[in-house]
């Protein structure tokens, strides 16, 4: 498969763009890491916002006097951790065993006395008291390493020797938030990988606007992201906000050439994304096709407002910095929806970058489509309930079981929100179709995907 590289671009692009190496693909991957980071710190203080605010009354009555012993080992207490009576040992053992995911299995029938001055001779039921006194874990202010941690804890403590057995948890919401830790890291780690790379190949020189391939053939092609070191990192681009038409399809003079076609661009960068997916290869060629067609279009929406909303911008704005709303003075009402209508809910919901991941794997595993095979659907059903149950867990061990269940409802309505937002794409596609002048070299790959 052969798209335009460096090569096709301006002097100037290439002087203020910077030659791909595995060292520069580190320092992009550790700035938009960084990123990720702030947005994910701003997430957190408004989940924490939402959690103290349902404390009651009663709760914040007692916190005004500091307790004097321990409800779990008896000990001397120095206020409450949690929402429970405790001292720092034990504090730091509930906080420590939940996020490094051990589960201990008790060798007296869990009847060890923990007030016999010997409270760290069974783990297994100090841990079991600290969730009996009403330790909550929905109440920890977890980061995404210390999530990672506990994960890769529970994947490593396999091959150990040591004993593990499930807790008896009285908490329905201390059930909820124990999942399985290893398929939690290891999914969501691979799209956040696997979306770095595409976020790198869509500001990089890469440029499909010369391509004659259909969707078949790019499905069928290898993966432009094993081919990241043809193309250069964009840091500066030289192309501004061009003046606006009085209507789509007026002639511009002088012709834009640095301008990138961005749709084109972002609807191949989404389907490399699906051929990262494990399941994709899993499915016959037809389905391939149907999922590809009717899912890349929401995707291709989803991504262009999720960058948009990092670079705190309440309408799409592409990579380069043009604004598409303003290529015409009046645009017309469909052109303010598609400019507006993805950014804003991704504002509101202050949507962080592994809940940005989950719900793309999430579009991808749409199976309402006609003509999809009863394998496909299958296939496609079981990896939706997957990525799912992920999504679940991970807004409850962030925000804990109540904002956490909300906020899960909150994300999945968004996925109706970007499918909405591509049938407007392919009805304003037609309409642009119907009143621009005909070209010469329409681009195929596109007029099938928005057909």
């Amino acid at each position: 498969m052969s798209f335009q590289s460096s090569s096709d671009y301006s002097k100037e692009e290439v002087l203020c763009s910077k030659v791909f190496s595995p060292a520069s693909f580190s320092d992009d991957a550790d700035e938009r890491a960084n990123e990720a980071a702030e947005n994910t710190s701003r997430v957190g203080v408004l989940g924490g916002n939402l959690k103290n605010a349902t404390l009651s009354q009663k709760r914040k009555a007692i916190n005004r006097v500091c307790p004097q012993v321990c409800t779990v080992c008896s000990g001397p207490a120095n206020g409450y951790h949690y929402d429970a009576p405790s001292c720092n040992g034990c504090k730091a053992f509930f906080r420590r065993s939940f996020v490094s995911g051990k589960r201990y299995e008790c060798k007296k029938d869990r009847k060890c006395n923990l007030t016999d001055g010997r409270r760290t001779s069974c783990r297994a039921c100090r841990y079991n008291k600290c969730v009996e006194v009403g330790m909550k874990t929905q109440l920890m202010q977890l980061s995404n390493v210390a999530i990672c941690s506990r994960s890769s804890h529970a994947q490593t403590s396999k091959n150990t020797k040591f004993h593990e057995a499930p807790l008896a948890m009285q908490s329905t919401t201390a059930k909820l938030l124990w999942f399985d830790e290893s398929e939690f890291a290891a999914v969501i780690g691979a799209l956040v990988y696997n979306e770095t790379q595409c976020d790198f190949l869509r500001r990089s020189t890469f440029d499909p606007i010369g391509t004659r391939l259909t969707l078949a053939d790019l499905i069928s092609a290898p993966s432009e992201l094993r081919n990241l070191r043809a193309y250069q990192l964009i840091r500066q681009w030289p192309v501004k906000q061009p003046p606006p038409m009085d209507y789509h399809g007026q002639r511009r003079c002088p012709r834009l050439h640095t301008f990138k076609f961005w749709i084109l661009c972002d609807l191949v960068v989404s389907v490399e994304f699906v051929k990262t997916l494990t399941f994709f290869e899993s499915l016959s060629d037809n389905d391939k096709l149907l999922l590809s067609r009717n899912a890349a279009v929401a995707n291709c929406s989803l991504m262009q407002s999720y960058y948009s909303y990092k670079s705190k911008s309440n309408k799409v704005m592409f990579p380069d910095g043009i604004f598409p709303i303003l290529f015409t003075k009046r645009p017309p009402p469909m052109e303010s929806i598609l400019s507006y209508g993805g950014v804003e809910p991704l504002i509101r919901s202050m949507i962080d970058e592994c809940e940005y991941v989950l719900l793309k794997a999430i579009i991808f595993t749409h199976y309402s489509y006609e003509g999809l095979s009863a394998q496909g659907r299958t296939l496609l059903e079981r990896e939706r309930q997957k990525f799912a149950r992920i999504l679940f867990n991970y807004t409850g061990a962030r925000y804990g079981a109540t904002v956490g269940s909300c906020r899960f409802a909150e994300l999945l309505a968004l996925v109706g929100t970007f499918f909405h937002l591509a049938d407007k794409h392919r009805q304003f596609h037609t309409l642009l179709s119907i009143a621009m002048h005909p070209r010469k070299h329409r681009s195929t790959l596109m007029e099938e995907m928005l057909a």
